[in-house]
């Protein structure tokens, strides 16, 4: 994969915060998180249609969900947009192995630091 589109469930202000030379677009589907239980259709229509637009248009070549509660969608959207969809449950899990396996950790200078909006731009 080397374009990928990035969907979350509300409005994206994440575009800028990451790998801009790889994601070409950042669609939010407007139900909030704790709504996707309760709006399945309506959120498989919206990844469906900005889906196809990130394809034909963003040239992405794969998708990310944004959401957990987006997981169990991931199966029939990449069967139904046939590219790869990047799943955040099992993205996290496997990252985690592979850290483990690798007997890596978190950087120990942010562990406990408040993030500065200023240094997020």
């Amino acid at each position: 994969m080397r374009r990928i589109r990035l969907y979350t469930p509300v409005s994206s202000q994440v575009f800028d915060a990451v790998a801009a030379q790889r994601c070409v677009s950042v669609y939010g589907l407007e139900i909030p998180p704790a709504q996707l239980g309760k709006e399945k259709d309506a959120a498989m229509e919206a990844l469906l249609r900005y889906g196809k637009k990130a394809i034909e248009e963003d040239g992405a070549d794969g998708l990310v969900l944004g959401c957990t509660g987006m997981a169990d969608l991931a199966e029939v959207l990449q069967g139904e947009l046939q590219v790869p969809v990047v799943e955040p449950t099992g993205a996290g899990l496997w990252m985690a192995v592979v850290l483990l396996n690798l007997q890596l950790t978190h950087g120990r200078q942010w562990m406990y630091q408040k993030a500065d909006p200023d240094k997020m731009r």
